[in-house]
């Protein structure tokens, strides 16, 4: 063969083999190898991901494949931004090693707008002080087409480190695909995996965790070493065959011990065949799961063994607004397993869980809780919380629960060690057919033990009578307890609302405890409305084929609430009940003057909760000078009105106003109208779920001036908008001013959601509230959603000697120019109270105004002060006020403050406790908290220019962790 010809061929094979690759381009880096090289054979290998080939042609349309023969690095950015083919990163053709390394140094990581894969590499990760991801998916919508994906793959921390301050992932945006992921004996401030809401689609396949401890980042509330949050319709998260084994969440409040999840507005979470062994957190031992806006979760064939928390031993659930979750295994042979798991404070060994606003949990096929522990707390297995205001479901179709146990701990005398096996609360009342919203029928039960009451079951509930009477025998209450040989003790509760017994006494709760058998076996029985025992005049209302000539009888009704026999009735020292069958209207003034007993006015029959009409004409009003109740009332407001006149009002001091499961509405097809559902200046109010919706008005729904008593309870005001203000710029859905000394409001689990006050000067989106006299307010299980107003998005609340209680309630996406969530203005010349308590503000924001240099400050909390504040008074006292994801325009991203004496307030306690809520010296951005040491109406006059100089960051006042302070601070902490 000719020569030359031999060597073109052997040319050729040698360049078609190592050096050219027709297709893209192939690099190859090794530790023995140069970045001065051109990497496109083992022989010339580069030794970094820096070297220049690498970089320059990183986004060329071609395939890319990198080859790591053995170690390789990064130290700065290497961006990709290619979507046609995945840049390929993996070991390298010849190696047999298991894992390749990149070795992630502090300032190197992956910047990813286009498609990377990563196959068979060990990322060996340095502490992180520059960059805290390695692997970044920025969150811009120009980048949704990214996609991440990982199989084969291992992440460990740098020989030597303690810990790290790095996530392996952040995607932002895209796709995060993961298969067969080993992370092992990591301790890190952050999420191993976070993936925020804009993201598609993740999943998480075939992976291993263990012994990873995460401790605390901005927000030491959040935990998990996996976070995940999708809000979109399509948004979907696949978890399945992967271990947990002793990822713990460390810091004081951490909520997830492995998982943190959040899926809202349909989105969808799918886990199966997973593993939680001894993973621990502040609540939620192994998992945290959010459910909201019609979002599923179906956990399936997953196992916890000796998880542990304060409450929430394997599972924490909040599950709401329309969302489901389901609990089952895929087959006979495979169970959804809570083994030994523990809750050592609140309750829920197994899992707490809370469905509220229509969410639905259920328990499906082979659900078992075997030995599960509630120390110092309530339900063994499960402590399950819900609220009557909306409908929602728990159910179990088929669960064991075996040998698990309630204890009381070491107090006494305390609400705890009830429910061995499943304690169950439950706030408000409801009418329709209670065991279609909690069905234990599948329930077995076997050797549960309560220190206290209900071996195996308690139940706090109002309805709890009628739950029991519903089906046969106790159908959805019982399981597979026998009335014949079980122990009565099994099975017991006391019929109360749970916002009323948390207020009980042992001794009270043990002598109002039922055995719950007694109710099917020899009770009484109760009827809905709380009207059987009534003794009075009865009269019907039926518009069809009736006339107002008529006597109102049963068998002869009349047709409107303006009959002369209702009117010449109403008011006489005799009770009315009047029965509205179907529907009527109101077109005139009724005047209610009997004080002694209530007038009543229902739909039909004692036995039913299908609501009837009142249709509110123009000139139709309520005034009510004496004592009356609504139940099972729709009201439905027809005409615009006149001049403000509002639906029902009343301004005497012996006037009462109970209104209990009824609806407000409109048929108006105006942009807006000046109506008002209730005016009070005197008198007495009880609101009781009640749900108003879609409201435009000039002047709210609800205006209530002084009052002597207030109850909103377990109620839903949505979509209020409210276009006018009152004479000193009062706003918000429910506008209140109490200054009697002996005024009080309530508001108990109560939504308030899409509340808007659009007048340029607004005080309040959901709640205006004015304060003096010793007046005394108090707000529970409250949730203030996406409301608006000029100051104060959910509530405006102006304080003279009065006293607010803000406990267990919830600020999400409120906004204002100034408190996104609240607005308080306090006078601390008078004996004061404002105090928050385990409240959450996540996602609020404060925004600023061109006309205006003193707004965009105090993103979830503006509280501004005039008088001088005593510290020692203990007024004024912010420890539970949990903040996450709050943003200020201008200062103070969660809190901002104004008043004189604000070094004392932070040097008050120890370490700002009076002041901080979550804040954690450590990590949280300093800007959270902000204030100005000036009187409020000083504030106001202050060039921008001086109050930007004078404001400091309140941590200053207690701590100069970060070396951040001005000097004149230092010198007052030292």
């Amino acid at each position: 063969m000719n020569k030359h010809l031999v060597l073109l061929l052997f040319l050729a094979f040698f360049i078609s083999k190592d050096t050219l690759n027709v297709n893209g381009f192939e690099y190859y880096l090794g530790e023995s190898g140069y970045d001065s090289n051109n990497c496109q054979t083992s022989l010339t290998s580069c030794k970094t991901l820096g070297a220049v080939p690498i970089k320059d042609n990183v986004d060329n349309a071609e395939t890319y494949i990198v080859y790591i023969m053995d170690i390789t690095s990064i130290s700065q950015q290497l961006s990709i931004t290619q979507t046609a083919s995945a840049r390929t990163f993996t070991k390298g053709p010849t190696t047999s090693e298991t894992y390749c390394e990149i070795k992630v140094y502090d300032t190197g990581y992956f910047f990813v707008q286009g498609s990377v894969h990563f196959s068979y590499i060990e990322f060996i990760v340095d502490s992180g002080t520059s960059y805290e991801t390695v692997i970044n998916v920025p969150s811009s919508s120009f980048y949704s087409t990214a996609v991440v994906t990982l199989e084969v793959c291992k992440m460990s921390m740098t020989t030597g480190a303690s810990s790290i301050s790095r996530r392996l992932i952040l995607q932002q945006n895209g796709s995060l695909n993961i298969d067969n992921l080993n992370a092992e004996n990591i301790t890190t401030q952050y999420a191993i995996i976070y993936c925020n809401s804009s993201v598609r689609t993740v999943s998480i396949t075939n992976s291993h965790f263990e012994n990873v401890i995460r401790q605390t980042d901005s927000d030491n509330s959040q935990g998990g070493i996996i976070y995940v949050s999708l809000s979109t319709s399509g948004h979907q998260l696949t978890l399945s065959g992967t271990q947990f084994i002793q990822c713990k969440s460390t810091s004081t409040y951490a909520v997830g011990g492995a998982l943190y999840l959040l899926l809202d507005k349909y989105a969808t979470g799918t886990l199966s065949n997973l593993e939680f062994k001894q993973c621990e957190a502040y609540r939620g031992g192994a998992i945290y799961i959010q459910l909201s806006y019609s979002s599923t979760g179906t956990l399936s064939d997953l196992v916890f063994n000796q998880c542990q928390a304060s409450n929430g031993g394997g599972i924490l659930a909040f599950v709401f607004e329309n969302a489901q979750l389901t609990l089952s295994s895929s087959g006979s042979d495979k169970q959804c397993l809570f083994s030994e798991c523990k809750a050592n404070g609140v309750g829920g060994g197994g899992m707490y869980v809370s469905c509220l606003d229509g969410g639905i949990v259920n328990l499906n096929q082979q659900c078992k809780f075997y030995k599960c522990i509630s120390d110092w707390g309530n339900g063994g297995a499960i402590d399950l919380y819900m609220n009557f205001t909306q409908i929602g479901k728990f159910i179990i179709n088929d669960a064991i629960i075996q040998e698990c146990e309630a204890k009381q701990g070491s107090f006494l005398t305390s609400r705890l060690g009830y429910g061995g096996g499943i304690f169950i609360g439950v706030t408000g009342n409801y009418g329709p057919s209670v065991g279609d919203v909690i069905d234990l029928h599948g329930m077995k039960i076997d050797g549960n033990k309560a220190d206290k009451l209900g071996q195996t079951l308690y139940v706090v509930m109002n309805e709890l009578e009628r739950w029991c009477k519903e089906g046969t025998a106790g159908y959805y209450v019982k399981g597979n307890y026998s009335d014949a040989t079980s122990d009565e003790n099994q099975l017991m509760g006391i019929a109360k609302r749970k916002e009323i017994y948390d207020y009980y006494s042992v001794s009270q709760i043990q002598s109002e405890t039922i055995r719950l058998e007694s109710y099917w076996n020899d009770g009484s029985g109760s009827d809905p409305g709380d009207d059987d025992d009534f003794s009075g005049n009865e009269f019907y209302i039926q518009t069809s084929g009736s006339s107002d000539s008529n006597e109102c009888t049963q068998s002869n009704p009349c047709s409107t609430l303006y009959a002369s026999a209702i009117r010449s009735n109403i008011s006489n020292s005799i009770p009315v009940l009047v029965y509205i069958i179907g529907q009527t209207s109101i077109n005139n003034q009724l005047t209610i003057t009997q004080a002694s007993q209530p007038s009543t006015f229902r739909n039909q029959g004692q036995q039913s909760t299908i609501l009837s009409y009142i249709y509110v004409g123009q000139n139709g009003q309520f005034s009510i000078q004496g004592y009356v109740k609504f139940n099972y009332i729709e009201f439905v407001v027809t005409d615009v009105g006149n001049q403000g006149l509002s639906v029902i009002t009343e301004d005497k001091a012996t006037a009462i106003i109970t209104i209990t499961n009824c609806i407000v509405t409109s048929d108006i097809t105006a942009s807006s109208f000046n109506r008002i559902f209730i005016k009070q200046d005197l008198g007495k109010l009880s609101l009781n779920n009640i749900t108003v919706i879609d409201f435009i008005s000039e002047k709210g729904i609800i205006i209530n001036d002084e009052a002597t008593e207030l109850l909103i309870a377990n109620s839903r005001i949505e979509n209020i908008t409210r276009s006018d203000v009152g004479q000193y710029n009062e706003a918000g859905a429910v506008q209140i001013r109490i200054t009697g000394s002996t005024g009080k409001l309530n508001v108990i689990g109560t939504r308030f959601i899409g509340c808007k006050s659009s007048g340029s000067n607004s005080l309040g989106g959901g709640i205006y509230l004015y304060l003096e006299n010793k007046a005394v307010a108090s707000f529970d299980g409250v949730s203030f959603r996406e409301c608006e107003a000029r100051n104060g998005g959910g509530l405006y609340s102006s304080i003279g000697d009065g006293q607010i209680m803000i406990n267990d309630c919830n600020f999400y996406q409120c906004s204002a120019q100034n408190g996104g969530a609240i607005y308080a203005n306090i006078n601390f010349q008078t004996s004061t109270q404002f105090t928050i308590k385990e409240t959450l503000f996540s996602e609020c924001t404060a925004t600023s105004s061109q006309s205006s240099d003193y707004t965009g400050r105090g993103g979830a909390i503006f509280l501004a002060g005039t008088g001088d504040y005593s510290a020692s008074s203990n007024g004024l006292n912010l420890k539970g006020m949990k903040i996450y994801n709050n943003t200020a325009d201008k200062s103070g991203q969660s809190l901002y403050v104004v008043m004189t004496k604000l070094s004392e307030w932070c040097q008050y306690g120890t370490a700002g406790e009076y002041v901080k809520g979550n804040y954690s010296e450590s990590n949280s951005d300093v800007n959270e908290l902000v204030g100005i040491a000036d009187y409020f109406n000083q504030f106001e006059k202050l060039p921008i220019d001086q109050i930007e100089d004078k404001q400091q960051y309140l941590e200053c006042y207690w701590s100069d962790e970060k070396d951040i302070c001005p000097t004149i601070i230092i010198c007052i902490l030292v």
